[in-house]
């Protein structure tokens, strides 16, 4: 099933995106962000004091049988939050590198993750649904971080 352009975008650190960069197995050549098969899957911006960066990142998505399946890139995000009344209690911040499948609580270490109406899967989970991942028209494939995890990929802002 092809399934519509969208963007993530992320305001960063310089310190957050090399963990973002290599927590999603990615390469940053330039400004692009390329996939370990080479597929360009983003830019970034630096700011010009360097103090920030904004990272866009190509996050397909379609919605199939009532279910909106979506390719997604995480970065830095509350693990939870509880809202009673006007208080609001944060939760810690999970990095880009813990992502636990919402069906098996496995460490999901497939890149991009699929996420079916918010739930983040793992490749077995995902396969159990017999839902198509979402691909754009350059067609992107999924990978395994674990396996790029070695390459030593380097990131300088």
């Amino acid at each position: 099933m092809r399934a519509e352009p969208k963007w993530d975008i992320q305001e960063v650190s310089p310190d957050q995106l090399v963990e973002v960069v290599a927590a999603n197995g990615l390469e940053l050549v330039g400004e692009g962000l390329f996939t370990p098969d080479g597929t360009r899957v983003g830019v970034v911006h630096v700011s010009k004091s360097k103090s920030k960066a904004k990272v866009v990142l190509l996050s397909p998505e379609y919605e199939d049988r009532h279910q909106v399946v979506r390719a997604w890139w995480p970065g830095f995000r509350r693990a939870w939050s509880i809202t009673i009344g006007d208080r609001v209690s944060p939760g810690p911040v999970l990095g880009p590198d813990e992502v636990i499948c919402d069906i098996c609580n496995r460490r999901v270490q497939m890149r991009p993750v699929p996420v079916v109406n918010e739930y983040a899967l793992c490749r077995d989970c995902f396969s159990d649904t017999g839902l198509a991942f979402p691909t754009c028209p350059d067609e992107l494939e999924p990978y395994d971080v674990s396996e790029s995890e070695d390459e030593g990929r380097g990131v300088s802002v």
